[in-house]
């Protein structure tokens, strides 16, 4: 008994304690200092791009305000200029280039009559990605990478990736109901499969400095839940990948470490990421970003439904099904949802009604973000 009545006590005092905390927000949270950011690159010999946005302050559920008013350019070591064009909401880029690899490269950009300029860098040729495979376990699917570059001369690599799965609505609806009589859908009105796509913007990178040869083998860049419907039918990436310098692989490291890997006791404690370019009107502003040049190479997985017969745990939704009686037709408003008809059983076919859902997740499979156009790799 005073045991429990000590334990009690405890709970009470605790109470007391935890009503009596105030939170606190740091000034900085809501530090609206605006400054600018840049992600820019020439990612081919032809192409380059350019990304500038203002920071916002923590606080704000706002995207990052941007910057659409930037004269934006990209000049070599001998001074030659490409202009880019803007593309809105603070994109920028041009298709016209004629950018060599080895070559050195600097960005240049105005906002509001003050200079911008990053430093000179290399133009790096990136070796083809050698292949894809994948691997399952208890929880998820990886995509792997290999890639090596015989000349030594990567070391530092950047992935990306675009993501397109095929999937199906649970059911099919397959008649209508149109001015109080049923029509059979032909075969482009069906919405029982589609095609979805995600480009994703997560860093991956990887680097085979600490060994003897340059070589990537078995490198994981996606991981697929084996919940995801995105397993159920065909899925497909396509994999991006840059060689990079090690100043840009550093960079990106720290903005890795920065986003994706807080929250923990131990994880690492947030630091000032430095990048390459700088204010030449006022250099005592602080600017974010980087600018880095490097040719990009690509190669596309498929993976089919029969690779992987009783791996996907994918579960659809729970479809309640009704009965439209064949003798409420001529009465009924128009609708989309009949799924099936159904037959008396025994004897000839009479036709008793349709089944049909009023849940639209369970015959149309735009409702779920896709579309029903096949893409042109598919």
């Amino acid at each position: 008994m005073k045991m429990r009545k000590k334990n009690i006590l405890h709970f009470i005092v605790l109470m007391i304690l935890a009503s009596c905390i105030d939170p606190y927000n740091p000034p900085i949270i809501d530090n609206d200092l605006q400054l600018v950011v840049v992600d820019g690159s020439i990612d081919g010999i032809n192409s380059a791009r350019v990304r500038l946005t203002y920071t916002r302050s923590l606080a704000s559920e706002e995207p990052s305000p941007a910057i659409t008013n930037a004269v934006v350019s990209i000049a070599d070591e001998l001074g030659n200029t490409t202009s880019l064009s803007s593309e809105g909401n603070g994109n920028y880029s041009t298709v016209i280039g004629s950018f060599v690899p080895g070559t050195r490269y600097r960005l240049d950009f105005q906002i509001n009559g003050k200079q911008y300029q990053s430093e000179l860098v290399p133009f790096k040729e990136t070796p083809e990605i050698d292949s894809l495979n994948y691997k399952t376990d208890a929880d998820e699917l990886t995509v792997r990478v290999f890639t090596h570059d015989d000349s030594r001369n990567s070391r530092f690599y950047k992935w990306g990736y675009n993501e397109t799965w095929e999937y199906q609505s649970p059911y099919v609806a397959s008649y209508v109901v149109e001015g109080g009589s049923v029509r059979q859908l032909g075969g482009d009105e069906i919405k029982a499969s589609c095609w979805e796509d995600e480009r994703h913007r997560k860093i991956i990178i990887g680097t085979s400095n600490r060994l003897s040869t340059d070589i990537i083998s078995d490198f994981p860049v996606i991981a697929v839940p084996r919940t995801s419907i995105k397993l159920t039918r065909r899925y497909s990436a396509l994999v991006t990948q840059q060689s990079l310098t090690e100043e840009a692989y550093n960079y990106w490291l720290n903005v890795q470490k920065n986003s994706e890997n807080l929250g923990g006791l131990f994880d690492p404690l947030p630091g000032e990421v430095n990048g390459n370019v700088f204010c030449v009107s006022r250099p005592d502003e602080k600017v974010i970003g980087l600018f880095y040049a490097s040719t990009k190479t690509q190669k596309r997985i498929f993976i089919e439904r029969d690779q992987l017969i009783g791996y996907s745990t994918y579960a659809p939704p729970a479809c309640k099904l009704d009965t439209l009686l064949a003798t409420q037709i001529p009465g009924s408003d128009d609708r989309d949802d009949l799924l099936y008809a159904i037959f008396q059983q025994g004897g000839p076919p009479v036709l008793i009604g349709f089944a049909f859902s009023n849940e639209k997740q369970c015959y149309d499979c735009l409702w779920y973000g896709g579309t029903t156009t096949k893409p042109v790799f598919w």
